[in-house]
């Protein structure tokens, strides 16, 4: 028998045990919350004195992972990102250590998506470890996801699903804008006793019952990105890290060959996640010239990547000038000269 709950991203106001208590009242036994840097009822994150209240309720919470719309298919270093954002506030609400975390796909990913869906879940574990990684998706992501063994806990949502319903999901979101207590809600079954909740009884055990789903690769540990919180803005500003400069430059690239994510600006160094494979596609704001003259693109997430195994093809001169080339035969476009006046 199904067990009955909700899930919501913001509040009516800070009156946690209230809202509990009607929880109680309208027969719902958990609540979805996210692990995220903004807190209820400004914001979408789940606090302290909101799990406490819910815990001294009896009201089960599960956890949410989510920042913008197609955050997933920034791959690897957008998991790691997620993973230790998401530890932070789980660590700093007082919610369990060990509680899995629902990643969120929020949007109707295509089959052309899935390597980055996968690449993000597998950063994730890396992070957090395989036995903790989640997805909330539509049917089809979820299924991609049980088959390549990306994910372990499954919560499906009812958009993008056909009427489908994903055999071995944990959660099934079906129905949306309930209100209960003045708070937004969406509809929630668990379809197992163990859904990944927060409050004790508590276990990563898999259901006795339950399909097993395939065990994920291996993911190796790899040091986490240097990052700057610049790094996703387009700004157009310069910045200066440890005297080399970093400029300004927003594009789309795709990787011409399978090339590695390194932690800082040389090729020696340390490398913050497995290869980025070839024909993946990433966007980024910054571009920079390493102290070995090589030329790096910076993401978002803090992952350095050669320029050279990427199309459209950038250059970076010691002078500061930007020029591209966007494919393989074409000539070098001058198109950013960020050369610094001689006093």
């Amino acid at each position: 028998m199904a067990i009955e709950g909700v899930d919501y991203s913001s509040t009516a106001n800070s009156d946690w045990a209230g809202l509990a208590q009607s929880l109680k009242a309208a027969g719902k036994h958990f609540v979805g919350r996210y692990a995220v840097n903004d807190k209820a009822p400004g914001g979408r994150g789940i606090g302290g004195a909101e799990y406490a209240a819910m815990r001294d309720a009896g009201i089960d919470v599960f956890i949410y992972w989510e920042s913008s719309e197609g955050w997933m298919t920034g791959g690897w270093e957008a998991g790691v990102y997620a993973a230790q954002n998401a530890q932070y506030n789980i660590v700093n609400a007082g919610i369990p250590a060990t509680v899995p975390v629902y990643f969120a796909c929020d949007f109707d990913a295509s089959p052309g998506h899935q390597a980055a869906i996968d690449s993000c879940l597998l950063g994730a574990a890396s992070v957090l470890g395989a036995e903790r990684v989640g997805l909330y998706a539509g049917y089809h992501v979820l299924l991609r996801a049980k088959q390549n063994g990306s994910a372990k806990w499954f919560c499906q949502t009812s958009a993008w699903s056909g009427g489908q319903v994903m055999e071995g999901a944990h959660l099934y979101q079906y129905a949306y804008n309930k209100y209960v207590y003045g708070t937004n809600c969406d509809w929630v079954q668990a379809y197992t006793d163990n859904y990944g909740q927060a409050t004790p009884p508590f276990s990563t055990a898999e259901e006795p019952d339950a399909p097993k789903p395939p065990k994920p690769p291996k993911t190796p540990a790899f040091p986490a990105p240097v990052t700057y919180p610049w790094l996703d803005r387009e700004d157009g500003a310069v910045h200066e890290v440890g005297g080399t400069r970093i400029l300004p430059l927003t594009l789309t690239y795709t990787a011409t060959r399978s090339t590695p994510r390194y932690q800082l600006g040389t090729k020696k160094g340390a490398k913050v996640g497995p290869n980025i494979p070839k024909g993946m596609t990433f966007r980024a704001h910054r571009v920079f010239r390493s102290k070995d003259n090589v030329t790096f693109v910076l993401t978002p997430h803090g992952t350095r990547v050669a320029a050279s195994a990427l199309m459209p093809r950038v250059g970076v001169t010691a002078s500061g000038r930007i020029s591209v080339r966007h494919d393989g035969t074409g000539a070098r476009e001058v198109i950013s000269d960020h050369v610094e006046a001689k006093p």
